[in-house]
């Protein structure tokens, strides 16, 4: 089935990446934005309301919690209550019992006296009124890209995602694979946004949508079938990966506040030579790192690829930059577009 039309939007720690394809365009002239995420919005806004000494009514289903989860526990320390509702509140977390011990309150109903805020990483009625005076209309299929930890209500939701990467790496790493027009029941952040839209609806991780968006640099495909390491730094995660024609081989994820210019430098090269562990990453504050088994191949002297919106730390190293379709902020959005061919 050709699809002529796709919202594709890509959602990240700092910033929503928006473009709507169009067939009948060249990719150059399809309109596109770069917008603050849900999460950056509703910090400010909880920001300003501890200024104004107001209690919050948190209602709507679960987006990317950082940072806005920090501003939160803020706003409770200054003596501010915070209510929440059991779907809302695991933006937070999962564990509903750890979420009392930070002194949010679940209700389903709004207390009265607060400010309501609602927790929805897309927001089509207000993107529709915005672009309604330049006749862009929502397409019917829209494919979504969000990082989403998945529900993990005892131990570490960090261990929790990096077993998903673990699976899909022995299960032979294909692209394909993480693809979803039904994401894992696991995956809640992705399955609440499926719910708020009342469309067709595609989903990927943000790390592997950005790998694939970066294919689309002629420079990076060239080596596609010969092997390459790309690396994609954003706001709040940087990702390594190791890949191949089709296939992911390795994945190392860690947070990108724990890197700087030498650190960063170090870890790509680590990672290109196996010798970096997983409990190294982990204790380090990361997600882990994995090799598949069926990487057998010497990846030292395979070019390195970098995109994302944090590249700059990584400009020393002796690395390509990639500029897919001349638009790096919208790789994860290309890599969308890539995804939806593959599946429809």
């Amino acid at each position: 089935m050709e699809i002529s039309e796709i919202l594709a939007i890509d959602i990240g720690a700092g910033t929503q990446d928006i473009l709507f394809y169009d067939k009948a365009k060249y990719i150059e002239n399809c309109p596109k934005m770069i917008l603050p995420s849900a999460s950056s919005i509703l910090s400010n806004k909880v920001k300003r309301i501890t200024e104004e000494g107001k209690n919050i009514f948190f209602y709507g289903g679960i987006i990317g919690g950082h940072p806005l989860s920090s501003y939160v526990k803020k706003h409770i320390k200054a003596g501010y209550r915070v209510y929440a509702t059991s779907s809302a509140v695991k933006t937070f977390r999962d564990n509903l019992e750890e979420i009392k011990t930070w002194g949010i309150e679940i209700v389903e109903d709004d207390p009265g006296g607060c400010v309501k805020l609602e927790l929805l990483d897309i927001n089509l009625k207000m993107l529709s009124q915005s672009l309604a005076p330049y006749e862009i209309k929502i397409p019917s299929l829209i494919a979504i890209a969000v990082q989403d930890h998945g529900e993990s209500l005892k131990g570490s939701n960090r261990k929790f995602r990096f077993t998903h990467w673990k699976d899909f790496l022995d299960k032979g790493g294909l692209f394909s694979e993480l693809v979803y027009k039904e994401p894992p029941p696991y995956f809640t952040r992705m399955l609440s946004i499926k719910k708020s839209l009342l469309c067709d609806t595609i989903f990927m991780d943000t790390g592997p949508a950005g790998i694939m968006g970066a294919f689309c640099d002629p420079k990076v495909e060239e080596h596609r079938k010969t092997g390459l390491i790309i690396v994609n730094i954003g706001n709040q995660h940087t990702i390594c990966s190791i890949v191949k024609k089709d296939k992911i081989f390795a994945i190392l994820e860690h947070h990108t506040r724990e890197m700087d210019e030498e650190k960063i430098i170090e870890t790509i090269e680590r990672f290109k030579k196996r010798e970096i562990t997983d409990e190294e990453v982990f204790a380090d504050r990361g997600h882990g790192v994995y090799f598949s088994p069926d990487l057998t191949e010497d990846c030292t002297s395979w070019p390195v690829t970098v995109t994302g919106p944090k590249r700059h730390i990584a400009f020393r190293g002796s690395y390509y930059f990639a500029v897919p379709r001349g638009d790096m902020m919208l790789t994860g959005c290309f890599g969308l577009i890539e995804a939806v061919r593959t599946l429809l």
